[in-house]
């Protein structure tokens, strides 16, 4: 069994992070994991949960399940989700309809409709307030200009910048 934990400093804090082998479908096997770690996880504290493009591969009853598991377990904890919106445009679909010939089903599309079915997503599992940002305005808003600078020089910036724009 593959357990991984790892304590670092940031500004003269000490944080644990820990990795689990386990199928997030499956709620008993997450519980189970996070009991053999029990004794260094205080559910009290803050806790930072990391997804990128999972959810939508698991059908909406496994992601609510997951969502719902977490809001009922962890008493405080946050949640930054990168995942795809607006699935249903030209350019949504066209992923849909790439990923679907690989036999890569996004099963839980219908959350990734647009931002607000991403927040509400979060909403209906008892998390207490979302935020929705797309690459697109996080770039426009937050990436300062030496920053985007600095991006354009490695391998001519970003891929598919035009479809930032």
């Amino acid at each position: 069994m593959y357990q991984q934990s790892r304590r670092h400093c940031i500004d003269s804090r000490w944080f644990t992070y820990t990795v689990l082998p386990v199928d997030l479908r499956e709620i008993s096997s997450l519980s189970k994991q996070l009991k053999l770690i029990e004794q260094s996880l205080d559910y009290n504290l803050p806790t930072f949960f990391l997804s990128e493009c999972v959810l939508i591969y698991m059908s909406l009853e496994n992601s609510t399940n997951l969502l719902s598991y977490i809001t009922q377990t962890f008493f405080s904890c946050f949640f930054p989700n990168f995942e795809q919106i607006n699935m249903f445009d030209r350019f949504g679909q066209i992923m849909y309809d790439n990923l679907k010939q690989r036999c890569c089903h996004l099963l839980d599309i219908q959350a990734c409709k647009t931002k607000q079915t991403q927040c509400e997503r979060f909403l209906n599992t008892n998390f207490q307030q979302t935020q929705c940002i797309s690459l697109n305005d996080y770039y426009k808003e937050h990436v300062d200009v030496k920053e985007k600078q600095r991006l354009d020089k490695i391998d001519g910036g970003l891929d598919e910048k035009e479809l930032l724009v």
